[in-house]
């Protein structure tokens, strides 16, 4: 059972406000399998309401309401708005393996008008890996993700470690940590300004290298209202590195989200 909603939350929420969204998808799967009962399908359902940055280093916040879901089918196949569509290839417990098809965002000159001339970012299709594994009073895990379609925004990893808290029988508090690395396209591509964007804009040439990207804290809480809906809720702070945050694209290397939601099970 994947980490309970907000990683999805996070996503969803990046694919329609910030691509600064995508590093913080940091665990899937839960420290429990509450849902898991045996039947072949697992869905949930959900409706959240978030606070994102208008772009990777962006200064301010904008809110976005958007749907969860997610769908597993005889604890192999999956659909999910962050891990795409794919397969586990290991699936025990809050051990796991799996790869899939899932979609990068890119960034919009629109998003803001502090980008304007430096053009737009497609999104696409991307290739994903995961893995996490259970060492009994935390998890560790991690995944990577390589854009194959749209524009070539290079590669991305993020590597976590969380752990559960229960103050009470129907309330979980998941802290994170983690660390997002990116190779030298990735950060060319969302933070390197090129001789052609200076020309068209006001920042000068920027041609950043790869590294740590940025490191964070996050803590997710769970609510059971019953056995079928829940409230949801996130915050989360990660604060650019090296290269991002030395970009003149970077208005704020402290980036924030700020999430509420609701969900349902279908089990």
């Amino acid at each position: 059972m994947r980490l309970p909603f907000l990683t999805a939350l996070l996503f969803a929420a990046a694919s329609q406000a910030s691509a600064a969204a995508q590093d913080i998808d940091a665990n899937e799967r839960g420290l429990s399998n509450d849902l898991r009962n045996g039947d072949n399908w697992e869905v949930e359902l959900g409706l959240l309401a978030a606070y994102v940055q208008d772009y990777p280093g962006a200064d301010a916040l904008q809110a976005t309401a958007l749907p969860y879901f997610y769908i597993e089918y005889k604890d192999s196949w999956f659909l999910h708005p962050t891990s795409g569509a794919g397969y586990y290839w290991v699936n025990d417990g809050n051990t796991f393996v799996s790869s899939s098809l899932s979609y990068s965002v890119g960034r919009q000159e629109s998003d803001t008008g502090f980008l304007a001339g430096m053009g737009d970012l497609d999104g696409g299709i991307a290739l994903r890996s995961a893995a996490q594994f259970d060492m009994t009073y935390f998890v560790l895990g991690g995944f990577i993700t390589h854009q194959i379609s749209g524009d070539d925004t290079g590669t991305e990893a993020t590597f976590y470690a969380s752990t559960r808290l229960k103050p009470t029988e129907n309330f979980r508090i998941y802290p994170t940590v983690r660390v997002a690395l990116v190779d030298e396209q990735r950060n060319q591509a969302f933070f390197g300004v090129t001789a052609a964007q200076a020309a068209t804009s006001a920042f000068p040439v920027f041609t950043p290298g790869g590294g740590v990207k940025s490191y964070g804290l996050q803590f997710q809480g769970l609510y059971d209202v019953d056995d079928k809906w829940r409230i949801a809720g996130q915050a989360s702070w990660d604060k650019l590195s090296g290269d991002a945050a030395d970009s003149p694209l970077t208005q704020d290397d402290n980036q924030y989200l700020l999430s509420l939601g609701v969900i349902r099970t279908f089990n």
